[in-house]
């Protein structure tokens, strides 16, 4: 995605923040992965999925804690974790071909034990109690949504929250906003954890990250 950021500090709007745009792309990936076995693209690449699981072994976070993956797209994150040990899994999206998608590449992995539904994160969540959750790219595309996205950006950040136990964990990496500007946006419900270091870039003497990944924990 391109971060192009308007006078007031907001993201332009982009087809890429309608359930249109994913619905499309998930229609073509269910396609190519029935015909080809190709599962799509692993948002951020591999690379950011070994980085948090990476964390997660150095925490030492329990294998049994029940963890949710917030736009599950093709359902690898979640593959990768199970691989990895992880027992009581859930992936959410708002959109049923990239759910219909999950389910297949999960499957076609001998894993039959992720649950897997369609939701909209920026509606009436009927679940909770999650220990953590995960974003790799869900917050960006809701802050590309060209209906009320910074309206929309504030009811996802509650959602999130309320859908996490008191001492949950929130893991977010993001192309579109600073690890500043993420707490900035999540301030009134959570704290900072930690930050996972990222891949750095120098050009004009100056240094930056390509995504940032931040652990957040809601506000005691």
């Amino acid at each position: 995605m391109e971060s192009n950021v308007d006078d007031n500090g907001d993201l332009v709007p982009s087809e890429l923040g309608t359930k249109e745009y994913w619905s499309t792309v998930y229609v073509n990936e269910k396609n190519n992965f029935k015909n080809y076995g190709d599962p799509g693209e692993i948002w951020f690449g591999e690379e950011s999925e070994e980085r948090i699981l990476r964390w997660l072994e150095k925490k030492k976070i329990s294998k049994n804690k029940k963890i949710v993956d917030l736009g599950c797209g093709n359902g690898m994150m979640l593959v990768s974790l199970c691989r990895s040990g992880f027992t009581n899994l859930t992936g959410i999206d708002y959109c049923s071909e990239a759910v219909e998608l999950s389910k297949s590449v999960a499957f076609s992995h001998d894993i039959h034990n992720i649950k897997f539904k369609v939701l909209d994160l920026v509606g009436n969540l009927d679940i909770s109690d999650f220990d953590i959750a995960f974003d790799k790219g869900t917050y960006d595309a809701i802050s590309l949504n060209p209906d009320n996205a910074v309206e929309k950006r504030q009811k996802y950040i509650e959602n999130v929250s309320n859908l996490l136990n008191d001492d949950g964990l929130f893991i977010i990496t993001t192309c579109n906003w600073t690890d500043q500007e993420i707490l900035l946006h999540c301030q009134d419900v959570f704290q900072c954890f930690e930050i996972i270091p990222t891949p750095t870039f120098h050009f004009g003497g100056k240094t930056g990250n390509v995504v940032s990944t931040l652990v957040l924990q809601k506000n005691k």
